[in-house]
């Protein structure tokens, strides 16, 4: 976020909370998905790895969007 902010490309105004606020979504997501699995207290297998990554990826992409100047 730092240098988004230092290009010009992001505004933030907190960027610690809004760093926090990402963070926790993304953890957030993973629970959800392994609870969806039934596999929270276990390693995700590969194909839920990738899954889980798959969309904390589209995730960031749209909350980095909303930041964009």
């Amino acid at each position: 976020m730092n240098k988004g902010i230092a290009t010009k490309e992001l505004e933030v105004e907190e960027v610690e909370l809004t760093a926090k606020i990402l963070l926790i979504s993304l953890l957030g997501m993973r629970i959800g998905i392994l609870q969806e699995f039934r596999n929270l207290f276990l390693p995700p297998t590969k194909e839920e790895f990738d899954y889980i990554l798959s969309l904390q990826k589209k995730l960031a992409k749209i909350f980095i969007k909303g930041l964009r100047v």
